[in-house]
């Protein structure tokens, strides 16, 4: 992880504890604080429902009393209406149990109406509690949100701004690294032809492939041949992007400001290592001062790191760079582009055209490219690839910084063997404090111990 400004980590410091302690001091209490009237209002509302139903339950039964006993009195008024021939013996004793029931009646509807106020306050109350837990909801999610926004504070205040997360960059890694597997398995097929080279660099990758070629036994059919060649390939892509791409002063910008800005980077490199031919008699000797010329190294990651936040801000794209390189790569592949005879577009001279989608497929692959290495700059950290040297020893069947993709020679004898080639490179990130992680290990092929045949190529 990146380390805060050396200048400015006692204050961030002092920021973070006492960011911490309002934290403990206000926010820890609100949440306990919430668990407890969770809890209590949805004791309340239990009891309350409960409370509710048996209050209903009641009323119900009491109404469905009443309503007998209704009718009861009803039936008895229709058998003791008095007759046209006098009034009956019972006729008396009959009014005094009407009057009774009527009464009771009266009661039970006074009952009955009471227990309607009751059950209607009883719905009141439930649902200002239903109220009150919404509210309690919401003041939870709002107290989340600044615990949210405190946390981001906190840790914005305790690293840097321009914090690289290195799952995004191993993932980024992989992405490019599995691209230029599969670009190649689609374009480098068929016959080849050798190309005419305009470049020098292009020759004496060709010249590499020549001697490569040499030290794979004869017991090697094409088919292997074949096999470690589109390995080689490969290798060649990533070599291109390493050069051109992964070690330059990439800032995200327009072209002509990229290049000013690349040179003034260069420059103050220069002059923080002591390597300028005019200033360098001015940067501390660092057998002397160290921890100046430390400070010095440390202040020129974080200029970088600020400049390229500046220059995310701007909104600029640069096309050119990757454009540029994705044409380049491209010449890698003309062995194959002039082999196929459905290439040939004209007779005198003879050119010839680039596959569908070749360029198109190189130039995002730049792309990702370009958008890693201004990505992982943002960093005071130090992100870089590197090639494992060839003839390098295999001393465990774990190495630190590298792993094999292929093996030339029996699979079994790995420990002892050398390396062949960096199919691609390692990445390495190195913290201000010195300390040193392989984000992603070199993938390499490997060469076995001699003999591996009685009669190598010539």
């Amino acid at each position: 992880m990146a380390q805060p400004h050396p200048t400015e980590a006692g204050s961030l410091q002092d920021l973070y504890l006492a960011l911490s302690s309002l934290f403990d001091q206000h926010v820890v209490p609100i949440g306990d604080h919430l668990q407890t009237g969770m809890a209590q209002t949805l004791s309340a509302i239990s009891s309350l429902k409960h409370e509710t139903d048996a209050g209903r339950s009641s009323l119900e039964s009491r109404i469905e009393s009443l309503a007998n006993i209704l009718n009861a009195t009803k039936s008895l008024a229709n058998h003791f209406e008095p007759t046209s021939h006098g009034q009956n013996e019972h006729t008396e004793h009959s009014i005094a149990d009407y009057a009774s029931l009527e009464q009771r009646c009266n009661t039970f509807r006074d009952e009955s109406e009471r227990l309607a106020t009751q059950n209607e306050q009883l719905t009141q109350r439930l649902e200002a509690e239903q109220q009150r837990v919404r509210d309690l909801e919401m003041n939870q999610q709002l107290c989340k949100a600044k615990l949210s926004r405190l946390q981001a504070v906190i840790t914005k205040a305790a690293t840097n701004a321009n914090e690289v997360i290195d799952p995004e960059v191993t993932a980024k890694v992989q992405r490019i690294r599995a691209r230029i597997e599969t670009l190649v398995k689609k374009y480098c097929v068929g016959s080849r032809a050798a190309p005419r080279r305009e470049h020098k660099e292009l020759e004496e990758i060709d010249n590499d492939w020549v001697r490569k070629l040499k030290q794979i036994p004869t017991r090697y059919e094409q088919s292997d041949q074949d096999v470690f060649l589109t390995y080689w390939v490969r290798s060649k892509v990533y070599l291109l992007l390493q050069r051109r791409i992964f070690s330059q002063p990439c800032f995200g910008l327009d072209k002509d400001l990229e290049s000013k800005l690349g040179e003034f980077e260069t420059l103050i490199s220069k002059f923080a290592h002591g390597t300028h031919p005019v200033e360098a008699s001015k940067v501390p000797n660092c057998d002397t001062d160290n921890t100046d010329l430390e400070t010095l190294g440390k202040n020129t990651s974080d200029w970088r790191a600020l400049t390229l936040g500046y220059c995310k801000a701007l909104g600029m794209t640069n096309d050119d760079t990757p454009k540029n390189v994705s044409q380049y790569i491209a010449h890698l592949f003309a062995p194959w582009v002039i082999g196929r005879p459905e290439n040939q577009v004209g007779q005198k001279p003879v050119t010839y055209r680039w596959p569908p989608h070749l360029l198109h497929d190189l130039h995002d692959l730049c792309r990702d490219a370009y958008d890693l290495t201004v990505m992982i700059r943002q960093s005071t950290d130090r992100y870089r690839f590197i090639s494992i040297d060839e003839d390098s020893k295999v001393r465990s069947a774990d190495q630190d910084d590298f792993q094999p993709d292929d093996m030339l020679g029996p699979t079994d004898k790995y420990v002892g063997s050398k390396v062949w080639m960096t199919v691609f490179g390692a990445l390495i990130k190195e913290t201000q404090a010195g300390e040193r992680y392989v984000m992603e290990k070199a993938r390499v092929i490997c060469k076995a111990a001699p003999p591996l045949s009685d009669h190598p190529k010539e």
